[in-house]
């Protein structure tokens, strides 16, 4: 139906939260796996940009999470990601004012800014919620914005 795109809640998951919910195999399911697979299902439109999926990839691949996935996995789990997105962005936010307390974040909140997204967050020491306006949420509280928790949840 036309109209349930424009409805549905726009999310950005940072590369924390990606790679956590892509290679998490917990049961019951991670909020950050279960964001995935809510993206997958097309609950909410999955926003990410170039320098995100690089980030991620640079993340699945990092040695300290050898053997979780190989190289060709994590390409292929990147490319899944932008395969899905509902919107994919160009990161050309260097000639922008800084948002966030560390500049390597700053597209992030650009992107949220710049799509009207929510953006989801473990990281603490980036301080968005610092920034004026800008949506933040972590993994649980993105959840229940997208109905992805039943009641029992905590």
């Amino acid at each position: 139906m036309p109209g349930d795109a424009a409805r549905r809640e726009r999310l950005i998951l940072d590369a924390m939260v990606l790679v956590a919910g892509l290679t998490s195999r917990r049961e019951p399911a991670s909020y950050s796996r279960r964001l995935v697979e809510l993206a997958l299902d097309g609950r909410f439109e999955l926003v990410v940009t170039a320098t995100l999926l690089q980030e991620t990839y640079e993340v699945l691949v990092d040695p300290k999470f050898k053997g979780r996935v190989t190289e060709p996995e994590a390409a292929t789990l990147v490319g899944g990601l932008a395969a899905i997105a509902s919107i994919f962005l160009r990161d050309e936010y260097a000639e922008r004012s800084r948002l966030a307390d560390d500049p390597d974040d700053d597209y992030l909140a650009h992107a949220a800014f710049d799509t009207g997204s929510v953006l989801v967050t473990r990281d603490e020491a980036a301080h968005f919620e610092r920034i004026e306006g800008l949506r933040v949420a972590r993994p649980g509280a993105a959840l229940r914005l997208v109905g992805g928790l039943d009641d029992e949840d905590p």
